[in-house]
C-alpha cells in the first residue's frame, strides 16, 4: 500500500538534537504488551512547510529472542542498529516506556501538543497520560483512518514529508496492506498485513494531528465515532 519508492525519497537522517524546541504531535498504538508497541512524534517544520515523522518503536528485551524464532524476524538486528527499542521484562513495562519517552521530552525540551491513542489499546496508559497531556481517541475505522492516510499520501508524493531513517519503521511500511470500502474509503489492515505495522498506524495518528493544528486539510478526530 506504501509506494517505498516514494518513502525512500523522503527519508532523511535525523538527530532529536535538530528537533529541540519542536512542538510534537504524538502517536501511540499499544500492541500486544508481548510485541511492538509505537510511539511516532510527528512535528512541523514552518521554515521547509515540511512534517518530520520519528519513531520510537519499543519491545520486551527477555522473550526477543524468542519471537525471533517465532515471528522469523530479526528484531535482536533492529535493536543492535538502534531502531527498536527494548525494554528488560518478558512484557512492556508502560511505566519504563512513559519514564523513557519523558526524558526524551525533557533533554530535547519537546513539548507534546497532543498525543492521539488507539481507544482499545491504550486503556491502561490512558489516565496517567491525561494528568499531564491533551489525548484524543483515534480509531481503527475508515472514517478516522481514510483522511489521514489521504493526507500522508498526499504528503508524500510531493515530498512534503521527512520520515527519520528507521529501518525497522521501513520494514513494518513494506508490510502495510491497505483495504477499500464500497464509497472508496480506505484504512491500513492489522489483519490482512501479514507482519507487524504498529509503527505506521501509530504514525499516522500523529500525523492527523499535526496536519489538523498547521491548517492543512482540516479534519476533526473527535467528530468520528467509526471503531
Amino acid at each position: 500500500a506504501i509506494p517505498l519508492h516514494l518513502w525512500d525519497k523522503c527519508v532523511r537522517k535525523v538527530e532529536l538534537e535538530d528537533l529541540r524546541g519542536m512542538p510534537s504531535w504524538d502517536g501511540l498504538d499499544m500492541a500486544s504488551v508481548q510485541d511492538i508497541t509505537a510511539k511516532v512524534k510527528v512535528f512541523y517544520d514552518e521554515d521547509s512547510e515540511k512534517y518530520i515523522v520519528y519513531p520510537f518503536l519499543f519491545t520486551p528485551k527477555n522473550t526477543l529472542q524468542e519471537r525471533v524464532r517465532r515471528d522469523d524476524v530479526r528484531y535482536d538486528l533492529y535493536v543492535k542498529e538502534g531502531d527498536l527499542i527494548a525494554l528488560k521484562g518478558n512484557s512492556i513495562d508502560f511505566e519504563k516506556m512513559y519514564d523513557y519517552m519523558e526524558e526524551v521530552n525533557t533533554k530535547y525540551e519537546i513539548g507534546v501538543e497532543e498525543i492521539a491513542f488507539d481507544r482499545w489499546g491504550a486503556i491502561g496508559i490512558r489516565s496517567k497520560l491525561e494528568k499531564d497531556y491533551i489525548v484524543l481517541p483515534f480509531g481503527q475505522g475508515y472514517a478516522t483512518m481514510s483522511p489521514a492516510i489521504k493526507d500522508f499520501e498526499n504528503l508524500l508524493l510531493d515530498e512534503k514529508i521527512v520520515i527519520a531513517d528507521n529501518k525497522f519503521l521501513r520494514w513494518m511500511a513494506q508490510n502495510v496492506v491497505a483495504v477499500m470500502d464500497d464509497a472508496a474509503n480506505i484504512k491500513y489492515s492489522k489483519k490482512k498485513s501479514k507482519n507487524k505495522i504498529d509503527g505506521i498506524i501509530a504514525m499516522l495518528m500523529g500525523l492527523s494531528r499535526a496536519v489538523y493544528n498547521n491548517g492543512v486539510e482540516e479534519f476533526d478526530i473527535e467528530k468520528s465515532t467509526e471503531e
